[in-house]
This record gives C-alpha cells, sequence and structure tokens, in this order.
C-alpha cells in the first residue's frame, strides 16, 4: 500500500509539468501567432517591399504595441494555470517560470520572422531602413551634432545590418517586454488570492 501511494506522489510533480509545458506550449503559440500575424498584415498593407520608406515610423510604432498587446497572452496563461492546477494560488516564484517560458515562443518566433523578412520578403530593407534614419536625423538634430552623429551611424551600419546581431535583437527585444509583463503579471496574480477577503458562512 505504502507502495503504491509513493508511486502515485512520485506521478504528482511529472503530472504537474506535463500540463505547464502545455500550457506554455498553447499560449506561447497564440501569443506568437498573433505577433507574427499583425507583421505580415502591416507589411502588406504598408505596401510590401516596395512601401514608402516615411512609414516605417509608424511601423516602428505597431510593431511595439503588437508585442505588448501580445503578452496579454502570458497573463492569461498564469491565470489559467493558477486556476486550474493550483486551486486559485500560486507563488511568484512559480507564476514568473510559467510566464519567461510563456514569452520565449513569440520572442523566438519574432526572431526567425526577422531572418525571413531581411533575406526573402525585403532584402532591401537594412539599407532603406538606414537612409530613412539619416534623413530624419538630418530634419531633427542640431546641424553642429548632426556630422558628429552621422558619423558615429555610419560606423554602426555594418553591425547593425548584420543579420545574426540582428535576430539577437529582436528576440531579445521581445523577451526583455515579455519578462517585464511576466514581472507585473506573477506581482498580480500571486497577490489576488490573498487579497480577497474570506467569506464566514452565518449560522
Amino acid at each position: 500500500m505504502s507502495a503504491v501511494v509513493s508511486q502515485s506522489y512520485n506521478l504528482v510533480p511529472n503530472k504537474n509539468c506535463e500540463i505547464m509545458k502545455n500550457l506554455m506550449v498553447r499560449f506561447g503559440l497564440y501569443s506568437a501567432i498573433f505577433l507574427i500575424a499583425v507583421g505580415l498584415a502591416s507589411f502588406y498593407i504598408a505596401g510590401g517591399a516596395s512601401a514608402d520608406p516615411q512609414s516605417y515610423g509608424t511601423g516602428e510604432v505597431i510593431g511595439y504595441l503588437s508585442i505588448v498587446v501580445s503578452m496579454i497572452f502570458v497573463f492569461v496563461g498564469i491565470k489559467k494555470y493558477r486556476d486550474d492546477n493550483l486551486d486559485g494560488q500560486i507563488s511568484f516564484g512559480k507564476a514568473l517560470k510559467v510566464g519567461s517560458l510563456i514569452v520565449l515562443f513569440p520572442a523566438l518566433a519574432f526572431a526567425l520572422y526577422n531572418v525571413v523578412y531581411v533575406e526573402f520578403m525585403d532584402p532591401d530593407f537594412s539599407d532603406k531602413y538606414y537612409e530613412y534614419q539619416v534623413e530624419k536625423l538630418k530634419a531633427e538634430a542640431d546641424p553642429s551634432e548632426y556630422e558628429t552623429i552621422e558619423a558615429t551611424m555610419a560606423g554602426q551600419r555594418e553591425m547593425f545590418a548584420n543579420i545574426p546581431f540582428q535576430t539577437v535583437v529582436m528576440f531579445m527585444t521581445v523577451y526583455v517586454i515579455g519578462f517585464i509583463v511576466s514581472v507585473l503579471s506573477s506581482i498580480v496574480l500571486s497577490r489576488s488570492h490573498s487579497d480577497k477577503p474570506e467569506t464566514k458562512s452565518e449560522t
């Protein structure tokens, strides 16, 4: 009897790990699909590879907003794991672990999307984006500082056009934003249950 109880006890962590893995994959893929869908939609709506470089500013805003919005699946994923598997209670550390794992999916997806984008969808993007930044700098910078800043940008041009470097930057951009959302979600969800007032039954 004790052996059966012991065996059942040992299976519980494995079962919880499997549940966490399935939830992480599901909500991670939801977030990744949303992020890539918005990226593709904005690309084609703007005119594809022939889009006016002046639209890049709007594209950047849409890009960052889509990253933030896609992170709603982090909050929902943590909450679902807490409510369905932990009786509505979760520690900050456990919540942060779930959130951090979910974020891996959109971060990896966005990094790979960047590779496809600059290699196949718009191979001239790096050059066009650089020229856009130079023109923007020329319009906004103080004339006395323009040459110095432009020289700095020119020196960094090759590095920023490097696809592996871009891929790492894209991954870290999404992951850092996602990690911040995971921290905030973990704070809210680890406290929300304990903050509820206990209801006493009347006799």
